[in-house]
């Protein structure tokens, strides 16, 4: 799932607006796992707190000049790369799993699934790249930003052609009733990512809003994407193994396609749409 990055201008460190948090994801799907509600990070006062005023920024107390104490944005810098990191490992080992169950058991739904984890694999990696610069302090903000951009376009067209492989694949498999195999591979992934992505989502907004990275909020989003997508193809995977209808792979797989689009579209256009309905 593509991840977009944060518009042009956008500080890493911009501070968090309320009406932002609001429009995050859907929200009868993320009530369930309490996205959406908002989260008071102040942490101990600074040194210099008695000579800074503050004032409230979207359930959050923030200096009025914006800027972070250092002491706390190192800590949640390295929490975002730790949490980045988890995230390229394991889209390293789902894309992996599910491209090669997928190409085993026939299955055009893990195959789809599959390449769509190595899109996000490759945002992940630009955003993590992003992140080590600051947290570095030698970050270019124009260059990355470019580069995200560039990334995010190119991320977008190859959602646009996955979604047009998967109407392919899915129309020739219904035409020659083509039957996927049951893989307890591609089960087993599939599993893991619906429980843990949203974990890993809320985990990723709590630390966007410490350090009120739109980028790491957007990225969050995508991660919690990537766990409603689990739960299609767990669901597609599960009744083909227990009904063995030829058809339900193919079908399965076709429910993607609007996701794909949507995901590509926004990720060509540059903007989130992270509080569009799904």
């Amino acid at each position: 799932m593509a991840r977009v990055s944060a518009a042009p201008g956008d500080s890493l460190t911009r501070p968090v607006v309320a009406n932002e948090r609001k429009t995050l994801c859907p929200p009868l799907w993320c009530s369930l796992w309490g996205l959406e509600k908002p989260r008071s990070h102040d942490g101990p006062p600074s040194k210099n707190h008695a000579s800074k005023s503050r004032r409230r920024i979207g359930g959050a107390s923030q200096p009025m000049n914006s800027e972070i104490p250092a002491v706390a944005n190192t800590r949640d810098m390295k929490d975002a790369l730790r949490l980045e990191t988890l995230t390229i490992c394991w889209m390293l080992i789902e894309a992996s799993a599910s491209i090669g169950a997928g190409l085993v058991a026939g299955s055009v739904l893990l195959l789809a699934f599959g390449v769509d984890s190595v899109i996000e694999l490759i945002s992940a990696g630009i955003l993590f790249h992003r992140l080590r610069k600051e947290a570095s302090g030698t970050a270019d903000v124009d260059a990355i930003e470019a580069l995200e951009n560039r990334a995010s376009r190119i991320a977008g067209y190859l959602l646009y052609a996955l979604a047009a492989y998967v109407v392919f694949q899915s129309g020739y498999g219904v035409l020659h009733r083509h039957m996927a195999e049951t893989s307890g591979v591609g089960l087993a992934v599939a599993l893991v990512a619906a429980l843990g992505m949203p974990v890993l989502a809320r985990a990723k907004i709590r630390v966007a809003e410490r350090i009120g990275s739109k980028a790491l909020r957007a990225d969050a989003m995508e991660t919690f994407t990537c766990g409603f997508l689990s739960w299609i193809l767990l669901a597609g995977l599960a009744a083909n193994a227990m009904l063995h209808w030829w058809w339900l792979d193919s079908m399965a797989a076709l429910v993607l396609v609007p996701f794909l689009v949507k995901e590509g579209r926004e990720a060509i256009k540059g903007g989130c749409g992270c509080g569009d309905a799904l």
